[in-house]
């Protein structure tokens, strides 16, 4: 198997239009990308008749069974997107998921997208080499490979920005795929020929400044403590509804408590059991090495001041709380 990131696929199409794609983790916005791309390439190769299966339980497979068995009239070029939905892949699907990734089908172009079953597609899966399938690495970059993908997305609009502004970008947008090509959108259309500061970026940024309360937490997990209070001050200044951050606070550091109190501990069936995403178990597991047990019960007190304080509507001790409780857990 050949695998590929984002953006690398444009190059690797140019080179070789190959006959089955799979695309792996869940950022919906490298996945749509990788796709249109893909489906872009194969309307030039004549392919133009496209088939969506969402596989929701292993009886779906019989749709996939018939598509490949039917028989048109007329023969043509088709395209089978198979969306794996199902809870887990049991030896079914392992074995269909095999079967058709390795069928040379010239006239069948096959996108195969494993969503959140993508890390047991890495760890378990598919251990014989196929030559002819193309993997792309749909996860979310962070640090380093997300500066690069930002380099290749800026290069691709031809976009002259300043570093520092460059620097701004990454450290505003971090992990938001989505955000970042709406925003060099934007830039595009703003200032096409113009040098783009950090003074303009910021002023971008300001009026269109879109943060999660999973964010917040997972800069926090991660011990990076700047960036968790650079994103608690966009919050402050979008006067951001206090209690839907408390709740996200409460359930996470709940489940990182119930992980510390517990014996023979798997991360990994614990985190998927308490239903949080396969992208969010590394900050999880770093937490759960370097916040102390008490420092995190103590943080749980800092969350009952805080609701305390909702109830009052006492807005200045609310946020002076929540940063408390970020430096207690740095």
């Amino acid at each position: 198997m050949n695998n590929i990131y984002p953006i690398e696929l444009k190059n690797k199409l140019r080179q070789k239009f190959y006959n089955c794609y799979i695309l792996l983790g869940e950022d919906s916005y490298l996945q749509y990308q990788s796709q249109d791309l893909i489906l872009k390439f194969a309307k030039k190769k004549g392919f133009f008749k496209k088939t969506i299966i969402d596989i929701e339980k292993s009886e779906n497979w019989i749709k996939v069974d018939h598509f490949y068995k039917k028989k048109d009239l007329f023969s043509q070029k088709k395209i089978l997107i198979v969306n794996l939905i199902i809870n887990s892949l049991d030896i079914l699907s392992i074995k269909k998921i095999q079967k058709i990734s390795s069928l040379s089908n010239l006239d069948v172009l096959l996108i195969l997208k494993f969503n959140h079953l993508s890390f047991t597609f890495k760890k378990n899966q598919f251990k014989r080499p196929q030559l002819n399938v193309i993997i792309i690495y749909c996860f979310t970059p962070n640090n380093f490979y997300f500066n690069n993908w930002i380099k290749y997305e800026i290069n691709k609009r031809n976009l002259k920005i300043e570093k520092s502004a460059f620097l701004l970008l990454c450290k505003h947008y971090e992990g938001n795929t989505l955000f970042i090509h709406q925003i060099l959108n934007m830039l595009s259309m703003i200032w096409p020929d113009k040098n783009i500061t950090e003074k303009k970026i910021q002023t971008v940024i300001n009026k269109f400044c879109n943060f999660f309360p999973s964010q917040l937490i997972d800069s926090i997990f991660n011990h990076d403590i700047e960036r968790a209070l650079y994103i608690l001050n966009s919050f402050y200044k979008q006067k951001y509804n206090c209690l839907l951050l408390l709740r996200s606070l409460q359930k996470d550091l709940l489940i990182l408590l119930l992980m510390k109190r517990k014996k023979n501990l798997n991360t990994k069936i614990f985190l998927k059991k308490n239903n949080v995403w396969d992208k969010r178990h590394s900050f999880f597991e770093k937490a759960f090495f370097h916040i102390n047990y008490d420092n995190l019960c103590y943080s749980m007190t800092i969350l009952l001041k805080i609701e305390i304080q909702i109830k009052k509507n006492n807005n200045f001790s609310i946020w002076m709380q929540l940063k408390t409780l970020i430096l207690t857990l740095s």
